[in-house]
């Protein structure tokens, strides 16, 4: 096979969990239209205006071919699959991509609770502190783990997908403490997830510094989902959390 897809899915392939990433196809509750359309951009084919304009075709109601690439909802960037599944800033997405990150941080913590760490106290950042789950204490960490030296107004912009601590009796020494876990998640192109990867580690440096400069043991995962499904070889290694 040839072209720029098949070269990058070519490379990519080793990273990705084989069974997993294409376990939808398997799902009769998935029906065969949706299969399709996730495939679709898999390949560079989910039909958008830049296809239509690179292609000569019609698009949309127009009967002509558009005259440049650009994606019609936000006006500033070149139409794709890409721009549509991940990078739009457009409030049209801005929603939606909320909600597909906090529907996939709920499902990790579903698992986590019905595993070996679901005794531990959770926290998770992800919808309305209303709707969490009656085993997550809150959307934020707790005031105890706060360092002197740190204002609580800051702390209280430190808020990871899910934190999984140890209740604060058995932490009275941190050095002893089990082990803290700090959870993040997000979503990026299934053929490159290694920018998102690096960012997601980056993002809560501050909050994991701070918990082992008061002696805690902290394990930090960062968790990077394919905007079409794929999963990636290195989830392996954070098997902990189910």
């Amino acid at each position: 096979m040839h072209g720029i897809y098949a070269s990058l899915w070519t490379i990519a392939s080793p990273e990705h969990l084989p069974h997993a990433s294409h376990y939808f196809w398997q799902q009769a509750s998935v029906p065969w239209w949706q299969k399709i359309q996730i495939h679709k951009p898999r390949w560079g084919r989910l039909w958008n205006k830049k296809l239509a304009y690179q292609w000569k075709m019609p698009y949309g109601s127009n009967l002509q071919p558009p005259s440049s690439e650009t994606y019609p909802i936000c006006h500033t960037c070149q139409d794709g699959a890409s721009h549509m599944l991940a990078g739009c800033k457009h409030s049209t997405f801005t929603e939606m991509y909320i909600n597909r990150h906090n529907l996939a941080v709920q499902l990790i913590q579903k698992a986590v609770a019905e595993g070996e760490q679901g005794g531990k106290l959770m926290y998770m950042d992800a919808g309305k502190l209303e709707d969490l789950p009656s085993e997550v204490l809150g959307n934020r960490p707790p005031l105890w783990l706060n360092p002197p030296n740190m204002a609580q107004t800051t702390w209280d912009k430190l808020r990871p997908d899910l934190l999984l601590t140890p209740d604060q009796q058995t932490c009275s020494n941190p050095t002893s403490c089990p082990p803290i876990h700090i959870v993040e998640v997000g979503y990026c192109s299934d053929t490159n997830h290694l920018v998102k990867y690096a960012k997601k580690g980056n993002q809560h440096k501050t909050l994991a510094q701070a918990l082992k400069d008061q002696g805690y043991k902290v394990i930090y995962s960062f968790v990077t989902l394919g905007t079409t499904g794929n999963l990636f070889m290195y989830l392996l290694r954070h098997a902990w959390l189910c």
